[in-house]
């Protein structure tokens, strides 16, 4: 493969778009650019069909910068603190809701997530959190 477009470039790292006929964002190592070679691939991400083009673009650039940033902090990473954090919060909080008989975030934690964290239904679903707990205590969430 050779390289079509070099878009970041950072110590032995490089972000570059290497299809061909397509477009393939690519993380590599080593690039020289006088043979515009590199001595491996960290990783890539093919686009089958434009609508894909925004989310491989993101995810080649989270990990160009993880390798390049030592105090970025991943996507994936952030999704994983989240989403422990979460079911941490869970389990301190967690009552049994005797309407619906089944467990549920005490108040206060309710009115964090609503109030505080501004969640939307969007966010809510990601996580597993029931969007009911939140109409059911009188609580508003943003619908997306």
């Amino acid at each position: 493969m050779k390289v079509k477009k070099i878009l970041f470039e950072s110590g032995n790292y490089a972000l570059i778009d290497r299809g061909e006929s397509f477009t393939e964002y690519a993380v590599v190592n080593g690039l020289d650019k006088t043979t515009m070679e590199w001595d491996f691939t960290v990783g890539y991400f093919t686009v089958w069909n434009p609508e894909e083009e925004p989310d491989c673009l993101a995810k080649a650039l989270d990990l160009y910068r993880a390798k390049t940033d030592k105090n970025y902090i991943s996507r994936s990473r952030l999704e994983e603190i989240a989403t422990r954090f979460k079911d941490r919060l869970s389990e301190l909080s967690e009552e049994i809701d005797e309407e619906c008989e089944c467990s549920s975030f005490d108040y206060d934690t309710l009115v964090f997530m609503a109030e505080e964290l501004e969640l939307t239904d969007i966010e809510c679903d990601y996580f597993g959190i029931d969007k009911n707990q939140f109409k059911h205590n009188d609580l508003e969430i943003e619908e997306v």
